[in-house]
């Protein structure tokens, strides 16, 4: 199937293949980081508000750091 153009009757316009990858690649990045860095990959809690609590922490320390990162 190949992908429409911003010039569709509806007026959406599609994501081409190279720009989806490009994203992909991207998010891929910053969730293998998260997983890795921060502690994400094994959640010892149990629990929908538990974990989504570490994760949100992941996701802060995270930001921080690249935070830090643009300081230096």
């Amino acid at each position: 199937m190949y992908p429409r153009t911003a010039g569709t009757a509806h007026g959406r316009g599609y994501i081409t293949g190279a720009v989806r990858y490009g994203q992909r690649s991207t998010v891929e990045r910053a969730l293998g980081r998260l997983k890795d860095g921060f502690g994400a990959r094994h959640v010892r809690v149990r629990g929908y508000q538990k974990v989504l609590c570490h994760l949100m922490f992941s996701v802060m320390v995270g930001v921080v750091d690249q935070l830090l990162r643009m300081i230096q």
